[in-house]
């Protein structure tokens, strides 16, 4: 038994079909370069400046982490350059980009994983109480928070005299 199927029954019996499907093919590709871009790999330059947008209080190195949190954990911090942003949000903020901040620095490994645990135990913990509408103080006063702060603080200090030491 023969099962083939003969040639001419796979062949559309209007030859202009395959013409009109490639070009309904070509105009829907236009269209879509139209639409999205040609240049979908490229960057533009105002993608980028939107890309690197931070908050003012984006601090631009780990040890500038370090010193915001100890000066709004001792109390003497202001609001600083944003005063739309409270002091509670900046405290949250500033444990969750602890991490990134680690990541631009020379730190070492060792180094980068306790900032990041710091991050994690206590960025968690204050985003809760943020979202609980508890004040700075209340924040400060929960457990391990002075500890957390020394420890980044040492980390920092010890990473400052390491490249001064490399720059003798």
């Amino acid at each position: 038994m023969n099962t083939s199927v003969p040639l001419m029954k796979c062949v559309s019996k209007r030859p202009s079909a395959g013409i009109f499907q490639a070009l309904g093919l070509g105009m829907l590709m236009i269209g879509f370069c139209l639409s999205f871009g040609c240049n979908a790999g490229k960057k533009s330059e105002s993608t980028d400046a939107h890309e690197e947008h931070f908050p003012p209080h984006w601090p631009e190195t780990i040890f500038g982490a370090a010193d915001r949190l100890a000066a709004l954990e001792s109390g003497s911090a202001e609001k600083g350059p944003d005063s739309w942003v409270s002091l509670e949000q900046q405290w949250v903020d500033l444990f969750r980009w602890l991490p990134e901040l680690a990541a631009d620095s020379e730190l070492s490994k060792i180094e980068f994983d306790q900032v990041d645990a710091i991050s994690l135990k206590h960025g968690i913990s204050m985003e809760k109480m943020l979202e609980q509408g508890k004040t700075l103080e209340q924040m400060r006063a929960e457990p391990g928070i002075s500890e957390a702060i020394a420890t980044l603080q040492q980390i920092c200090r010890q990473e400052l005299q390491r490249l001064q030491t490399l720059e003798q």
